[in-house]
C-alpha cells in the first residue's frame, strides 16, 4: 500500500469505469457523485449529482475486490492524500492470506448494505438503491468512554453500530447527574429523527468499548431520497406501520391491515419553538397531540395546572366531540415536536367498526358522549332503548335500527353497493330488498302508520316517493335516519345521560381509564390511540 496525493478537483475514479485500486482517505475532502436512477431515458439520467462529501476515515474503490466497475464517481474537493491498494498488491495479499478476502468484501460492501437493511424504515428500499446510500455512509472508530454527542446538542447525523456498543445517559432532574438508562450494541441505531428535523438530542451517547459507528447526515439522506424518487414521509411511514403491527390489541383487530398506511399518512409531525402557543382556552379544536420531544405547559384561566413531557398527550376531547371548545391553553416551554391527528382522520380509522369508535367516544367524552356513541355501543344502546320504553317513545329507536338493517341487507343482496359502486341500471332489485323497504315505510313513515315517527313533511314525502318508485339505493333512508338521530338527540339524550344506567356504563370503564390533566381518558381499547403513543415513544426516539 502506498500514499498518493491528488490535487483539488481531480477525478480519482469515474462511474462505470474499471476499478484498479482501493482508496482509504487519509487527509482532505472528497465528493461522491452518483447518477439519478429514477430518470431512465432522459439525458438528466446521465448527469452526476453530488451525494455527499467525505472526510477521513472513508474509503472507495471496493469494487476492485470483485472486479466490478465503479459504482460512483469520486473527486478531490480539496487536495487529498489516500492510502492506495492497487489490484496487483491486492492479489498478492489474497494469495498469502486467502481467508481475509471474504471478510474484507463483507465488511466494506455487503456489510454496510446489510446494516442498512436492518434499519426498519430502510428495509423496504431496494438493495440497488441502498448501494447508493452506502456510499454516503461515514465510518468512524471510537475508543471506550468517547462521547458521541451530549444531551442538548443539535445534530443532523443518524448513527448505526457496525461493531461495539454505546450507553444512553440522561440527566436526572433531582440529582442533576447523568444516569445510564439503556445500552445499544451491534446492529442497533439511534438519532434517526435528526434526518427529519433539527432538534436537540435528549440523551448523551457514550461509547462503552472500542466501536465502529456508521453515520448518515441529513443533507446526504435528503439527496439520496430525491435522486431515487423517494420522500421522507413515505420512508418513515414504513416504520410507523411496522411498529403498529407489533402492538397487538385484540379489541381492535377489526381495523384491516390495508388501513394502516393511511393512518400513518394522516399523522402529522409538528415542530414548535419555545414559548409558542399550540392552542388557547376557548378555541374550537379538532386535533389531538402527543409530545414526542419537549415540554408543554397547560394553563386554565391564567393558572398553570400541569407541565407535560415526552409521551404525554392533550387535546383528546376534540377527537370525539364535534366543535369541542378547548378547556385550557397549551404552550411550549422549550423546543417541542408533536405528533398530531385530526378528529376526522381518527374517526376514519374506525370506518369498518363503528362499535369500536363508540366505545372510545364514551370513554373519552364521558358525560358529554354524543348520540352516535350511544347508538353504536351495544350496552349503551340496550340501556337507551330501555329508557325510551319508560318514556313511551320507542318508535324512533326502532325506526333507526330498521334503517341500519335495511342498509346491511341491501349491501348483502347487492355486493356492488358495499364496494362503493353503483349497481347496473338495468339490474332488477331483489324482492327481499323491495319488501324490506316497503315494510319500513308502512311501519314508521307513512302518515297513520303503526309506529309513525315525528319527522319533517319534506323528508317524509321524499322518502315515500323514492321507495314507492323503487328508487332504492344504500342511502335511500339516510335523510330519515339523520332526522331520527337529531330528534332523539334533542329530546332524549340529556335525560338519558342523567340516568343511573348511563352512569353505570361509564363506571364500568373506570379500570381502563387514567388521568390526563384535561380529562380522564380511555387507554387500552383504542388501537389507533395507543398506536399514536407507540409512535411517539418508539418511532421518534430523540437520542
Amino acid at each position: 500500500m502506498k500514499f498518493v496525493t491528488y490535487s483539488e478537483r481531480t477525478w480519482i475514479s469515474k462511474f462505470k469505469k474499471k476499478c484498479d485500486a482501493f482508496h482509504l482517505l487519509h487527509t482532505g475532502k472528497i465528493g461522491v457523485y452518483v447518477r439519478n436512477r429514477t430518470l431512465k431515458s432522459s439525458e438528466n439520467s446521465e448527469k452526476e449529482h453530488l451525494l455527499t462529501h467525505q472526510t477521513p476515515i472513508s474509503h472507495f474503490g471496493e469494487e476492485m475486490f470483485d472486479r466490478s466497475l465503479c459504482g460512483a464517481s469520486v473527486r478531490a474537493e480539496t487536495e487529498v492524500t489516500c492510502a492506495v491498494l492497487e489490484r496487483s498488491q491486492c492479489e498478492d495479499l489474497f494469495r498469502e492470506f486467502p481467508a481475509i478476502k471474504g471478510q474484507i468484501k463483507q465488511f466494506i460492501g455487503r456489510g454496510i448494505i446489510s446494516m442498512l437493511q436492518r434499519v426498519s424504515f430502510l428495509k423496504e428500499i431496494a438493495e440497488e438503491k441502498l448501494d447508493i446510500l452506502r456510499r454516503g455512509v461515514h465510518c468512524t472508530s471510537y475508543q471506550a468512554e468517547h462521547i458521541v454527542f451530549y444531551e442538548g446538542d443539535v445534530g443532523d447525523d443518524f448513527y448505526m453500530i457496525l461493531k461495539g456498543s454505546v450507553m444512553i445517559k440522561r440527566k436526572d432532574r433531582d440529582t442533576d447527574e447523568q444516569v445510564e438508562i439503556a445500552t445499544l450494541d451491534t446492529g442497533s441505531y439511534f438519532g434517526e429523527v435528526s434526518l427529519i428535523m433539527d432538534v436537540a438530542r435528549t440523551a448523551t451517547i457514550v461509547v462503552s468499548e472500542p466501536s465502529l459507528l456508521l453515520s448518515i447526515n441529513k443533507k446526504t439522506f435528503g439527496t439520496f431520497l430525491e435522486l431515487n424518487g423517494l420522500d421522507m414521509k413515505t420512508v418513515m411511514r414504513t416504520r410507523i406501520i411496522e411498529t403498529f403491527k407489533r402492538f397487538q390489541i385484540p379489541f381492535f383487530q377489526a381495523i384491516p391491515d390495508e388501513r394502516f398506511p393511511q393512518i400513518a399518512e394522516n399523522c402529522q409531525i409538528e415542530k414548535y419553538e419555545k414559548g409558542e402557543v399550540i392552542f388557547e382556552e376557548g378555541e374550537v379544536g379538532d386535533r389531538f397531540f402527543i409530545i414526542s420531544y419537549g415540554q408543554v405547559q397547560v394553563e386554565k384561566k391564567g393558572q398553570v395546572i400541569s407541565k407535560l413531557g415526552a409521551g404525554k398527550y392533550f387535546g383528546e376531547v376534540a377527537l370525539v366531540i364535534e366543535d369541542a371548545v378547548r378547556t385550557a391553553t397549551c404552550s411550549t416551554l422549550m423546543q417541542t415536536v408533536l405528533l398530531s391527528m385530526s378528529a376526522e382522520d381518527f374517526k376514519g380509522s374506525f370506518e369498518l367498526n363503528p362499535e369500536a369508535l363508540a366505545d372510545v367516544e364514551l370513554k373519552l367524552a364521558g358525560q358529554n358522549a354524543g348520540m352516535r356513541a350511544i347508538l353504536h355501543h351495544p350496552r349503551a344502546l340496550e340501556k337507551f332503548e330501555t329508557f325510551l320504553k319508560t318514556q313511551f317513545a320507542t318508535e324512533s329507536i326502532h325506526c333507526w335500527k330498521a334503517c341500519i338493517e335495511f342498509r346491511k341487507a341491501y349491501n348483502a343482496e347487492i355486493p356492488e353497493a358495499s364496494e362503493g359502486n353503483e349497481p347496473e341500471e338495468e339490474q332488477e332489485l331483489p324482492k327481499s330488498v323491495v319488501d324490506r323497504a316497503q315494510h319500513l315505510l308502512n311501519r314508521y313513515v307513512r302518515v297513520g302508520s303503526e309506529d309513525e315517527v315525528n319527522i319533517p313533511d319534506k323528508v317524509r314525502r321524499e322518502t315515500i316517493q323514492k321507495v314507492d318508485n323503487e328508487e332504492l339505493a344504500e342511502d335511500v333512508f339516510f335523510s330519515l335516519e339523520a332526522e331520527i338521530v337529531r330528534l332523539m338527540r334533542n329530546d332524549k339524550l340529556n335525560s338519558f345521560r342523567k340516568t343511573k344506567d348511563f352512569q353505570e356504563i361509564l363506571k364500568q370503564g373506570n379500570h381502563d381509564r387514567y388521568s390526563s390533566p384535561l380529562i380522564h381518558i380511555y387507554s387500552t381499547s383504542c388501537k389507533v390511540f395507543l398506536f399514536l403513543i407507540w409512535i411517539s415513544n418508539l418511532v421518534f426516539v430523540f437520542y
